[in-house]
């Protein structure tokens, strides 16, 4: 089954992140995230790209806070 965006807008919300966190570690705009999020389906390696920022922020969110989920 291919990723949408609501896939994508979820991942993001569930670890408190915003567009702006997630865009600044992928290299892309806000803007670029906003048609991402809304698409009826994503690209896999965009996806792909985009999970992986999204736990590498919340894997440093975890460390900062001592090893508490913030």
């Amino acid at each position: 089954m291919p990723t949408t965006g609501m896939d994508l807008r979820l991942a993001r919300t569930r670890a408190g992140l915003t567009m702006t966190q997630v865009a600044a570690r992928m290299g892309f705009s806000r803007q670029t995230l906003w048609a991402d999020e809304r698409a009826a389906t994503v690209d896999p390696e965009r996806a792909k790209k985009y999970l992986a920022a999204v736990a590498a922020l919340v894997d440093a969110k975890e460390t900062t806070t001592g090893g508490r989920a913030a």
